[in-house]
């Protein structure tokens, strides 16, 4: 499904993407559209749905990069040395890997989410792009920030020059955590109080990580008019769009990337 987001509309060699629940060929909790081959789907149903992505956006299979996400701090370049390696070492480069980003035309980069936080980046003054996965751990660890950070070391890119995107995914309200998360987040001296909703009834508290990630882009330079938020809150709307929380962890994923043409 492609998206529609203000802040990139007048960038037309930018392809930008998630995918929904629909249009492929995957069964049960991966129904229909997963293209996840390490979350237990049916490796020909995999194959198949990649495929159907790759058509509609005009992407070649071999260009569509998908990381094995471990909630990490990891971000990697893809550059043109990583078309010249083997299959097991482009697997082995990108095991462990939760941001990815290049400069290169015609090659997408994809992060795969079911509640965790796309974030998408480009800059369109150097021409790069890049995605991160941000669930609570890769929030704590700043990982949107390192992976603009990483854009800029690579590229040159100045901070107040890139957008970004918060892609589908969990919002405050449905984010309910353990007074651990808290603790986590104030060890890491993120501003607990912007972070964190406590219900006054329940007392359950619940976290924001959609203003985790702005947060942390601010204190790095990227204006806050740089930033737009889908909105989409996974959870609440599990029949459109992969939620982990919903379906449980062996159930398909969300597939948000981003090409330069």
């Amino acid at each position: 499904m492609k998206q529609s987001y203000k802040l990139m509309e007048s960038y037309p060699e930018l392809l930008i993407f998630s995918t929904t629940r629909n249009g492929g060929v995957s069964m049960g909790n991966y129904a229909s559209m997963n293209v996840c081959d390490y979350c237990g789907d049916n490796a020909a149903h995999v194959k198949k749905n990649r495929e159907i992505v790759c058509e509609q956006y005009g992407i070649a299979l071999d260009k569509l990069i998908l990381p094995r996400q471990t909630h990490g701090a990891k971000v990697v370049e893809i550059d043109e040395h990583y078309f010249t390696m083997s299959e097991h070492e482009q697997n082995v480069l990108l095991q462990g890997v939760d941001a990815m980003v290049t400069s290169m035309s015609e090659v997408c980069l994809g992060i795969q989410t079911a509640d965790c936080v796309p974030v998408l980046f480009y800059d369109p003054k150097q021409h790069a792009v890049g995605v991160a996965h941000c669930g609570w751990r890769g929030t704590v660890a700043r990982l949107a920030a390192l992976t603009a950070l990483e854009m800029h070391d690579r590229f040159g890119c100045a901070f107040h020059d890139i957008r970004v995107i918060v892609g589908p995914s969990i919002s405050v309200g449905s984010y309910e955590v353990g007074e651990e998360l808290i603790e986590a987040f104030e060890e890491a001296e993120f501003p607990i109080g912007l972070l964190f909703k406590r219900n006054p009834k329940t007392l359950r508290h619940y976290l924001d990580l959609w203003s985790g990630v702005i947060w942390q882009l601010k204190q790095i330079g990227i204006p806050e008019e740089h930033i737009e938020q889908s909105g989409v809150c996974t959870f609440k709307n599990s029949e459109q769009w992969f939620s982990a929380r919903v379906l449980g962890i062996r159930s398909g994923r969300i597939l948000s990337g981003m090409m330069l043409r």
